[in-house]
């Protein structure tokens, strides 16, 4: 068994290499885990986006480190983490210039298609959708509010 003394104590560290070793000990001995690291150092637009993905509301939440936030909060943080970066594995192979989203303007009928289903028949993307504009809207809101108090 492999281990390294800190001043609480021990902590084992199995058989990795000796920089994995030191890293998981510092961690421990500071009670931060890569994934708090990792949030903490994000831009407060990529934290929104996660509580966005975790629904918990940005303007309350934005500037507290992750392990300041309750055990719910940070369980649907990491849930959330995971979905965006499943999500983002779709775009990873796809080109992502500005030619592939701008190009000559579509037919008529492409830019007003008829609405062939209900209310009732929409998917659960579309209801996601909407819940998350109505919280950008919400964020956009507050954060005028505060820029103009």
């Amino acid at each position: 068994m492999h281990s390294v003394q800190t001043r609480d104590g021990a902590i084992d560290i199995g058989g990795r290499s000796n920089g994995a070793m030191a890293i998981a000990a510092m961690r421990k001995m500071l009670g931060k885990s890569s994934l708090a690291s990792i949030y903490d150092a994000l831009t407060e637009q990529q934290r929104a986006t996660v509580l966005y993905a975790a629904r918990i509301r940005p303007s309350s939440a934005i500037n507290t480190p992750l392990m300041a936030m309750s055990m719910d909060d940070r369980e649907a943080i990491r849930v959330a983490i995971i979905a965006l970066t499943d999500m983002s594995k779709a775009f990873l192979s796809v080109p992502c210039g500005r030619d592939q989203i701008i190009s000559q303007r579509p037919s008529n009928t492409l830019l007003h298609p008829k609405n062939t289903t209900s209310a009732n028949e929409q998917t659960l993307a579309d209801k996601q959708l909407l819940v998350i504009n109505k919280l950008t809207k919400e964020l956009a809101e507050e954060i005028n509010q505060r820029k103009t108090a």
